[in-house]
């Protein structure tokens, strides 16, 4: 059976000893520095209000999309394709059952 992606948050958060705050702060670090130095987003403002919903949206079982991905890849040093593969394999998983 696959594990939500969640819950991979969740132990990877433990491990490292990183709160939903330490996390927010991270992705919003990059952002920032990813954002300001885009032409297209010359001065983009980063809510962390809206990070962290990100966070917790994902620990109680929501989706993770692409954006999510590369905020926690850059939190965590993963790269966001391994969030997404989380993803799909759990939705992957959910499909496979249903057509049981």
């Amino acid at each position: 059976m696959r594990i939500h992606p969640g819950e991979t948050l969740k132990e990877m958060m433990e491990d490292r000893e990183y709160s939903i705050y330490d996390i927010a702060h991270r992705i919003q670090n990059y952002r920032l520095n990813s954002f300001n130095h885009n032409r297209w987003f010359p001065n983009a403002q980063i809510d962390t209000t809206e990070i962290l919903n990100e966070v917790k949206m994902v620990l109680s079982g929501g989706d993770i999309d692409l954006i999510t991905a590369i905020g926690f890849g850059a939190a965590f040093g993963t790269g966001h394709e391994f969030w997404l593969n989380l993803q799909n394999n759990y939705d992957e998983e959910l499909d496979n059952n249903k057509n049981e």
